[in-house]
Order: structure tokens, then C-alpha cells, then sequence
């Protein structure tokens, strides 16, 4: 069982081992997620993630084990548009904790905070066409997919296309 929270500064040295044990299969698709990645980058993390949610701009959060406390990964909303209530769901799970369910059950959890709390009406969540497990997440969650849309996403400095998947406030019933 998985829970979601905003990041705690006790949660630095899980993270960066995690990150650092994930590089290999997270950094084809998260380009903060680099060969260098350092203990500063996550520090730097933690601060902005604090930061962002005190000016209610974006609600970075980790994923957490409930038995354990171990940080399995991360989850937020982003893009948030307050105008339209829409905003971008994003999520991302450390190596050793694929293929479990934990970025699915995390981004539905995601989902209802966004829905229920920051009272958005719509959701988008953007993947590379070729992230089958993101895509996989997105379908998994009755996500509707809205095509591919040209130069949706930077990755590693080159704008690219995007699988647009698109959840409705709806969703919270479900």
C-alpha cells in the first residue's frame, strides 16, 4: 500500500539513492534525471517542490510505502492552468519498484487531489510516444487518448511530440 505527500526534507537521502539507482531507465524519459545527477540536485529538489506548493503553483510529491517509509518514487501536478482548472499529471517510480502498480495507484491518488483539493476540472498527462509503461499508467486509469501532438515536450533539449492523455473531474466518482 502506497500513500502520496509533499516532499520532506528527511526524504533527501531516499530520493537520491533511488534516483541514483534509476538513472539508466529514468533518464531516457526525465530529463532532470541525468548521468551527474547529485546529492544538490536533490536538496535543490526538495527546496523548489516546498517552495512551489507554498505559491500553490505546482504540488510535487513523493510516493511513499506505507509499511516502510521508503520513497518509491514521485508524483505531481504541474502546468496548472487556474483560469481553465486544467493542469498536467506527471509520475515516475524507481527502478526497483516497476511493474507493482505503484505509478498507477499513485497517479490516481494524484488525480482526486487535484480534483477534490485544487478543484481542476481536467488533467493531461504528456508521454514520449515510445513510453510504453507511462502509456500503459494513462490507459490504465480510463485516461482518454487524445492523439499525438506535435512538439508537446522537451527531452534532452529537443522538443518532441507527445501522447496527450486527458482525464475528466468525472474521474473523482470512479
Amino acid at each position: 500500500m502506497i500513500r502520496i505527500r509533499p516532499w520532506e526534507s528527511n526524504d533527501a537521502d531516499k530520493l537520491y539513492r533511488l534516483v541514483r539507482q534509476s538513472v539508466t531507465e529514468l533518464s531516457v524519459w526525465l530529463p532532470w534525471c541525468r548521468a551527474d545527477y547529485s546529492r544538490n540536485d536533490t536538496d535543490d529538489w526538495i527546496r523548489h517542490s516546498s517552495k512551489v506548493w507554498s505559491h500553490r503553483s505546482e504540488f510535487p510529491m513523493a510516493i511513499i510505502n506505507c509499511d516502510s517509509n521508503e520513497v518509491l518514487g514521485g508524483v505531481g501536478v504541474n502546468k496548472i492552468d487556474w483560469e481553465t482548472k486544467t493542469g498536467n499529471l506527471g509520475y515516475w517510480v524507481g527502478t526497483p519498484w516497476t511493474r507493482r502498480g505503484i505509478a498507477r495507484e499513485a497517479a490516481r491518488q494524484a488525480a482526486k487531489f487535484a480534483f477534490s483539493e485544487l478543484q481542476l476540472t481536467t488533467l493531461e498527462i504528456l508521454c514520449h510516444p515510445d513510453n510504453i509503461a507511462s502509456r500503459k499508467v494513462a490507459e490504465s486509469l480510463g485516461a482518454l487518448n487524445d492523439g499525438i501532438h506535435a512538439n508537446r515536450i522537451e527531452l534532452h533539449g529537443i522538443t518532441v511530440d507527445a501522447v496527450v492523455y486527458r482525464i475528466a473531474s468525472d474521474f473523482v466518482s470512479h
